[in-house]
């Protein structure tokens, strides 16, 4: 479908426009699920920054690439997490991204 090659905020915007408002919820859900198991930040709108959203930011930094900086991204806006968002497993890995940074800050003696 060539709906799904569009940026996320363009094909909800899309959606919103031209489908009804009953469909909406299910087509936004099935989008943010996606959007979480491929590990895109472009979803960080419809999922929030609570468990969700945790579960995103754990997939982006598992994606191959450029693992500091994508620790580093995990790291600052799981700072900004809701703490009463959170399970406990999800605020240790935020807990845990946070440790990880701050040891190769260290490593660099950039802390």
């Amino acid at each position: 479908m060539a709906l799904r090659r569009l940026p996320l905020a363009d094909r909800l915007a899309f959606l919103c426009r031209f489908t009804l408002r009953e469909e909406m919820a299910s087509v936004s859900k099935a989008a943010a699920a996606a959007a979480v198991r491929q590990g895109r930040l472009e979803a960080l709108p419809l999922t929030g920054l609570g468990r969700t959203g945790v579960r995103l930011l754990q997939r982006y930094i598992d994606r191959p690439g450029r693992n500091v900086t994508r620790l580093h991204v995990a790291a600052v806006l799981g700072c900004y997490s809701a703490p009463w968002a959170l399970d406990e497993k999800s605020a240790q890995r935020v807990v845990n991204w946070m440790g990880s940074l701050r040891q190769w800050l260290n490593s660099r003696r950039l802390w």
